[in-house]
């Protein structure tokens, strides 16, 4: 029975729309996340507000701009803006296959399809509000032209080559190790067309130039660069077996990530001398573009820290490609073995990350709004620490508190969050305290200074309840003054 559905397609169709359901079940009932929540904000704005407030941020402007055109005819409720997300992930699918069907064989394109599309890590963000799914389209479809141009010397796929990197480039930043990629394999392996290749690339960085001066202009987000940790080695393994089983709690994180020995066994025992029964073109770009960025990634973070796993989510098309690719290679014996067993895997760890409660990346702000929405009054206050935590609370809370940050930050003023002092916090609570009964005080993103704000609180003010939401969001509440 296992050979006939893995050697029927349709097999692989009805992984993927399992896969599908499952996710956009659970995740469409999810909480509103800190990252949605910001970047419907932005999309609400003008086409003029967008392009400045995106010059400030960390991403380029394209997701952004086509979300604002989508919320003026869908609205901006979390399923129409997930939507669209999921659209771009349905899209991939197809041109994952169509880029490794033309590199391998149908076998191998399928099954490189169910193992991204079973992915729990691609799943969680498949239909979130964000540029990740469209990040993996377009690079998916820049590296089809790319091929293209390379297999016929040049004569076809320039165009389309060039449109999709500079559509890249207005997705993601890190579209730019793509790029850097497909410079260093034309050097290595196709020097004759390095002329030719360097001249596409020369038309991207002009399509590009314009929103590079606009950044620099603006101060190149100087002031707006999320806290993220110097990685470790640890980091590295432990992104990659995210992308195969996604986000678990640490314990089962760290069981996983202790057998790396055998995952590199198991690569020692694919790409040994032994014949490969399904040969595959490019092969050596596959891997250089699977691994080098997050090589790079990691080194450039010693730097200036940049290394999240969602930010190298455009690797997984040709990562998985790899990994279909080496299972195929085994007897066949072996190789339904091995697939079976890993889809399997991977299901039911999908299922795990999706309805646990313990997923560490769940962030249920619905939760605590609903909490908020029935235990605070008018007469209270609510306070939201790091500034930027504002946006998804407002999105979801519908009472008639008050809800400011701390520090102190107008949203809709020019320029970065303000800096966070002791001072400056004092100030802000005692005229609090000259006018509200209580504060509900949500820390739910540490910025650096979150252990100050609760110690200060915990020794100035009475401490009245403390509740911890999922994802860490711990909301307290404090009695501000007496009648």
């Amino acid at each position: 029975m296992l050979k006939r559905i893995f050697s029927v397609p349709v097999g692989f169709l009805l992984i993927v729309l399992f896969s599908v359901l499952i996710s956009s079940f659970s995740l469409y009932s999810q909480s509103i996340r800190l990252d949605e929540s910001q970047s419907i904000w932005v999309s609400t704005k003008s086409v003029r507000d967008i392009l400045y407030l995106q010059s400030q941020d960390v991403n380029p402007p394209l997701y952004n701009l086509l979300l604002h055109f989508w919320v003026q005819v869908f609205g901006t409720s979390l399923d129409a803006t997930r939507t669209l997300s999921l659209i771009f992930f349905l899209l991939t699918l197809g041109a994952i296959y169509i880029l490794f069907k033309e590199a391998s064989n149908t076998r191998i394109a399928f099954l490189t399809v169910a193992l991204f599309a079973l992915s729990p890590f691609v799943l969680w963000y498949s239909n979130e509000t964000r540029t990740y799914t469209l990040f993996t389209l377009v690079t998916t479809i820049n590296n089809i032209y790319y091929l293209q141009f390379l297999r016929t010397r040049g004569q076809t796929g320039k165009l389309g080559f060039v449109l999709s990197a500079v559509i890249g480039t207005f997705t993601h930043y890190f579209f730019f190790f793509v790029l850097l990629t497909q410079f260093l394999y034309a050097i290595i392996r196709h020097r004759n067309l390095f002329l030719k290749f360097f001249g596409l690339l020369f038309l991207t960085g002009f399509g590009f130039l314009p929103w590079a001066v606009y950044v620099f202009i603006n101060g190149l987000a100087a002031a707006t660069q999320p806290v993220i940790p110097t990685p470790t080695t640890f980091n590295i393994f432990e992104t990659l077996i995210s992308f195969l089983f996604g986000f678990q709690n640490p314990v089962v994180t760290g069981v996983l990530v202790s057998f790396w020995p055998l995952i590199v066994l198991f690569m020692l025992l694919v790409f040994t001398n032994r014949p490969q029964l399904n040969h595959a073109r490019e092969i050596d770009y596959f891997m250089l573009l699977s691994f080098l960025p997050i090589i790079l990634t990691f080194l450039l973070s010693f730097i200036r820290p940049i290394f999240l796993a969602r930010y190298l989510i455009f690797v997984l098309p040709t990562l998985f490609f790899l990994l279909a690719w080496a299972l195929e290679n085994f007897p066949a014996g072996l190789s339904r073995l091995f697939t079976t067993i890993l889809l399997v895997i991977m299901v039911g760890l999908l299922l795990v990350q999706n309805f646990s409660v313990n997923t560490p990346v769940k962030e249920d702000y619905q939760q605590v709004s609903n909490f908020l929405d029935q235990n605070a009054a008018p007469q209270d206050i609510i306070a939201v620490s790091a500034p930027f935590t504002i946006y998804p609370l407002e999105y979801s809370y519908t009472g008639h508190t008050k809800i400011v940050t701390i520090p102190l930050w107008d949203q809709y003023a020019v320029g970065p969050t303000p800096p966070f002092t002791v001072n400056s916090m004092q100030s802000q609570l005692a005229s609090y305290s000259q006018i509200y009964n209580r504060l509900f005080l949500v820390l739910s993103y540490d910025q650096g200074y979150e252990s100050r704000i609760r110690n200060y609180m915990d020794t100035h003010y009475k401490l009245l309840e403390d509740k911890v939401f999922p994802s860490g969001i711990d909301l307290r509440v404090y009695k501000l003054r007496y009648s």
